[in-house]
C-alpha cells in the first residue's frame, strides 16, 4: 500500500527532523545560554500521558491547560482517528508501528511465515470475499486507500491548525522560566 508507506515515510522523516531539533535546543540550554530558536512543540506529541492530563484538564474546566498543550491536541487526534478512521493513527502516522512492522518483517525472514494480522491492509486488494476487509469510514462507507490517508492527514492539520488559531500549540512558559528551572536543577 503505497500511500500508507508515504505518509509512515514522511512521518519518520518528520519526526526524525523533530528529535534532531529538540536535541539542539536543549544542548543549548544545557550550555547555559537561551535558545536562539523555540522549543519545538510537536515534540509534546511524544508526551501522551500528560496529553491525556490536558485532555481530562480541558474536559473538566474548559481551560487548555498551559503548559504542554500540543501534546492534548495530539492525543485528541489520535483518539478521533481511532474513533473514525480505526487503526489510521497506529498504522499511519504513530512511529511506533513501522519500527514494529520493520521488526517484523525481518523475524518474518529469520524465522518463517507467521499467520497473525498486523494491520497492514494488504490484504484489502486481495481479498476474494468482495467488501470483505475495505477500509470504511464509521463502518459504512468504503473508501481507497489513499483518501484514507488524506483524510487521516487532515484530521491532524485540523487539530494543529486549531491549536495554533487558540493560541495553545505552545508552552506558555517562556524560554527564560525553563532555563532558570534547569539551571536550579542543575546546582542541586
Amino acid at each position: 500500500m503505497l500511500p500508507r508507506y508515504l505518509v509512515q515515510a514522511g512521518f519518520l522523516g518528520f519526526y526524525g527532523w523533530l528529535i534532531v531539533k529538540f536535541a539542539r535546543w536543549v544542548a543549548s540550554l544545557q550550555s547555559e545560554t537561551l535558545p536562539a530558536f523555540p522549543r519545538p512543540v510537536a515534540i509534546d506529541g511524544f508526551l501522551p500521558l500528560n496529553g491525556l492530563a490536558g485532555l481530562r484538564y480541558w474536559l473538566s474546566s474548559g481551560e487548555w491547560y498551559p503548559a504542554h498543550a500540543a501534546a492534548a491536541f495530539i492525543v485528541l487526534a489520535a483518539l478521533l482517528s481511532a474513533l473514525l478512521l480505526k487503526r489510521g493513527f497506529c498504522s499511519w502516522i504513530c512511529p511506533v508501528f513501522p519500527l514494529s512492522e520493520g521488526l517484523w518483517r525481518l523475524g518474518e525472514k529469520l524465522m518463517g511465515r507467521s499467520p497473525e494480522c498486523f494491520a497492514c491492509y494488504r490484504c484489502v486488494h486481495n481479498c476474494p470475499a468482495p467488501g470483505a476487509v475495505t477500509l470504511r469510514v464509521a463502518g459504512k462507507l468504503g473508501i481507497p486507500s489513499l483518501l484514507f490517508g488524506i483524510m487521516l492527514l487532515g484530521l491532524f492539520a485540523a487539530m494543529d491548525l486549531y491549536g495554533r488559531v487558540e493560541g495553545r500549540w505552545h508552552d506558555e512558559r517562556a524560554p527564560q522560566a525553563i532555563h532558570r528551572q534547569l539551571l536550579e536543577l542543575k546546582q542541586e
